[in-house]
C-alpha cells in the first residue's frame, strides 16, 4: 500500500493485491491471476510515477512465479491505461485481450492478459451492469 492520501487527509488508499490459482485441465495446468491495483486517478497521481514502481514490480514477480510454464490468464483492474507499466517488468510475454478499450471513466483500466500459448477464441465482450467498471469477458483456448 503506497498510502495515497487526499490533500485534506480525508481519504487514503487501502491494501490491494494479486491472487493466483492453479487449475488442473486434463493432463495440463492453467493459472488464473487476479490483480487489483490502486485508484491512482482518485488521488490525482499518475500510475507511471516512479514512486509506484514497487507496486508494478510486485505484480510482475507474482505473475512470473506462476506463469513461467505458460497457460496463464491475468484478470486485472489495473487502474491505469498503460499496460506496459506491468508487461515490461514481466519475464514472459503476455497479450492484451481488451486492447485499450475504455472500461472506467476515461481509462482502459481493466484488461485480460494471456500467455502466448493461449489464443483469443471469442471476444472481447463488455458488460455494463453492476459495477462502475465494464465487466471484461473473453473466451481463450489452448494452442497445444
Amino acid at each position: 500500500n503506497p498510502n495515497l492520501r487526499w490533500h485534506d487527509g480525508g481519504a487514503e488508499s487501502m491494501d490491494k493485491g494479486v491472487v493466483a490459482a492453479e487449475f488442473q485441465l486434463g493432463s495440463g495446468r492453467m493459472h488464473i491471476v487476479a490483480v487489483h491495483s490502486f485508484p491512482f486517478h482518485r488521488f490525482r497521481r499518475s500510475p507511471s510515477d516512479s514512486s509506484f514502481g514497487a507496486v508494478w514490480d510486485e505484480m510482475a514477480v507474482t505473475i512470473d512465479a506462476v506463469a513461467f510454464d505458460g497457460r496463464t490468464v491475468v484478470l486485472g483492474d489495473f487502474n491505469a491505461s498503460d499496460r506496459s507499466l506491468l508487461t515490461r517488468r514481466l519475464r514472459i510475454q503476455m497479450s492484451s485481450a481488451m486492447s485499450g478499450i475504455v472500461t472506467h471513466a476515461d481509462l482502459a483500466a481493466d484488461d485480460i492478459l494471456f500467455t502466448d500459448d493461449l489464443v483469443l477464441d471469442a471476444g472481447p465482450f463488455g458488460l455494463w451492469d453492476f459495477s462502475d467498471h465494464l465487466a471484461c469477458i473473453v473466451d481463450v483456448a489452448c494452442i497445444t
